[in-house]
């Protein structure tokens, strides 16, 4: 299982390394910055990005298990967002242990 984050929510869509670097470098061109900042700043962020996202997940499943599902779309997005594969990779992928 390949997973890359947040580019799964709404598509199949796995950005490659390639283009997760040369997104950075024109991010860090257009906001005048360096890209070496613009790295360091997605590697701290990433980890509380993805602690919202699993939170908002695991909150979906918990209240859809007392109403009706709403969008099973979305329903089925956060249990494959909760298994532990995905977990596992997505963590190591981004430096969590």
């Amino acid at each position: 299982m390949n997973n890359s984050g947040t580019t799964l929510w709404r598509t199949t869509t796995i950005l490659t390394s390639a283009q997760k670097q040369a997104f950075m470098a024109q991010y860090a061109r257009v906001a005048q910055v360096s890209e070496a900042q613009v790295v360091a700043n997605v590697q701290r962020y990433m980890p509380f990005l993805l602690l919202r996202a699993l939170a908002w997940c695991a909150r979906l499943l918990v209240d859809y298990e007392h109403k009706p599902i709403q969008n099973p779309e979305i329903y089925a997005k956060c249990q494959q967002y909760l298994q532990p594969e995905f977990l596992t990779q997505l963590f190591k992928k981004n430096g969590i242990d």
